[in-house]
């Protein structure tokens, strides 16, 4: 009875010594709003393509020991939209677009991770723009890591190209001056910490 006894108590510590060590191995990335661009882009009256960003974003991603990528849960501030026109970022905060009031931020999180190989990711989640939430898939590229001699020390990097329809999200507003498809430029960097 002592020698299984014992045993249970040697098998319990080396699970928990495992679960722990697994812990261990990954990291926490805080995303670095000062050296994240968020920049999107529409088609402007059917001739031209016109460009934002956002000024403000928060979050964060998870890498495993080997630095492939186990997580990621980002977020912009709406109403940091910028398009160097306050009169126009005015109407973009307004109700027939981002309603910065009701909805402050956009978010995305992942649900499902897939590698494709090297430093690239096939990453499935949901993205929740003006209160809707929609199915996104995107391709996600681990641009470098490494301890830096920027404050904070160890960083990574993420980047991503990819588009989404406005309409899904509520904003119809302007279809004759502004294109439905909105294609958005996303490059994270990410603190660990």
């Amino acid at each position: 009875m002592m020698r299984t006894g014992i045993r249970a108590v040697v098998c319990v510590s080396l699970v928990v010594s495992c679960v722990a060590a697994g812990r261990a191995a990954e990291s926490t990335f805080q995303v670095d709003p000062v050296h994240t661009t968020i920049m999107f882009r529409i088609r402007h009256a059917g001739v031209s393509w016109f460009y934002g960003r956002f000024d403000r974003a928060g979050g964060r991603f998870v890498l495993d020991e080997a630095g492939g990528l186990k997580s990621l849960d980002v977020y912009v501030e709406a109403a940091s939209v910028n398009t160097n026109n306050s009169e126009r970022d005015q109407v973009l905060r307004s109700e027939p677009f981002f309603h910065t009031k009701k909805y402050p931020k956009i978010r995305f999180v992942s649900r499902r991770i897939k590698p494709l190989g090297g430093d690239r990711w096939r990453v499935t989640g949901e993205l929740t723009l003006r209160g809707v939430t929609r199915p996104l898939t995107v391709e996600i590229e681990k641009v470098g890591e490494a301890d830096t001699r920027v404050p904070g020390g160890h960083r990574a990097g993420l980047h991503t190209v990819f588009s989404i329809q406005r309409t899904e999200f509520g904003m119809n507003a302007l279809l004759n001056g502004l294109g439905d498809e909105v294609r958005l430029f996303v490059a994270i960097e990410g603190l660990r910490k």
